[in-house]
């Protein structure tokens, strides 16, 4: 299959200018384009955790427009290039509006960024700009995250670590730089957190406390992922869709879950039982949060 001009683009155009390409396009749209919305709900994740099902099956309701993009990543790592960017990836207001006339019905749109959740100067940069805004969070066992994170980054390169207790055992002294730098740099992107942060993102108690420090918990929706994997229809039309404000729409939605991969070795029983004592307390904490019974062993 002939690869697409984009990709052709993106192999000989060097980052610098691609940027500087990307930053005149949005200046355009935002200089002469019609007004964006902002979003009406927002997935806030947790990453490896089906958050890209949760948008691939939200997206297809007829009542949803969702953003341009898979991952906006507005509140964490660009919030730098401001709110006009941000309405960029959004759709247009006529085109909501539109839309809802056809239907005769209310049209919202939205975003999924998983990284959200775990970024500690999100929370507040979201309620500044959209206080309104529904949060979706779906979390997964955090030792299969964790490991299904490390697999990723691994995939990407990032990762140069292949033993997995290894990782795990140098995380800290591997992102405690960038986690100062977030707070001192809103330019600066902190790959190494991104990466390498297998334990942190699964301490999901102290990143929703954030989360509702910024928002009241009735506009915050957690979501299993074991419970989504298992049966996504029950859990968008039982849960999501109400959530949302929209109908409980199936008809049109091809419930196939994204992202789903294997590994060729299981984690070790030992690395098991250790994470399991470490997550205990995080996820004792979680569930008197939410006042919320997880089934993770």
């Amino acid at each position: 299959m002939p690869e697409s001009l984009r990709t052709i683009f993106r192999k000989i155009v060097p980052d610098p200018i691609r940027g500087r390409a990307a930053f005149a396009n949005f200046a355009v749209r935002e200089r002469f384009g019609e007004t964006r919305c902002l979003p009406d709900y927002i997935g806030i994740g947790t990453i490896k955790g089906g958050s890209t099902s949760l948008w691939h099956y939200v997206a297809q309701h007829p009542q949803v427009l969702p953003a341009r993009v898979k991952q906006v990543r507005y509140f964490d790592y660009f919030s730098y290039r401001g709110p006009a960017w941000y309405r960029t990836n959004l759709p247009t207001v006529a085109e909501r509006d539109a839309l809802s006339a056809r239907l005769g019905l209310p049209v919202i749109c939205g975003e999924v960024s998983p990284s959200y959740l775990s970024h500690p100067t999100a929370p507040p940069r979201a309620a500044a700009l959209v206080p309104n805004a529904r949060l979706i969070a779906v979390l997964r066992n955090p030792i299969e995250r964790a490991y299904s994170h490390w697999q990723h980054s691994l995939r990407k390169g990032g990762e140069t670590i292949t033993d997995f207790e290894r990782a795990l055992a140098v995380e800290e002294e591997r992102i405690a730089s960038d986690r100062e730098k977030i707070f001192t740099n809103p330019v600066y992107f902190p790959r190494a957190y991104g990466d390498f942060s297998y334990k942190l993102r699964g301490r999901y108690a102290e990143h929703l406390e954030l989360w509702l420090a910024a928002f009241p918990r009735e506009q915050l929706l957690v979501v299993q992922s074991e419970r989504l994997f298992a049966n996504p229809q029950h859990v968008l039309t039982k849960e999501v869709f109400p959530f949302l404000g929209i109908a409980p729409e199936v008809e049109t939605i091809e419930f196939n879950a994204q992202n789903v991969g294997g590994y060729e070795t299981p984690i070790s029983s030992e690395t098991r039982s250790a994470l399991c004592d470490y997550f205990a307390p995080h996820n004792a904490k979680l569930e008197t949060l939410l006042d919320m019974k997880f089934d993770w062993l």
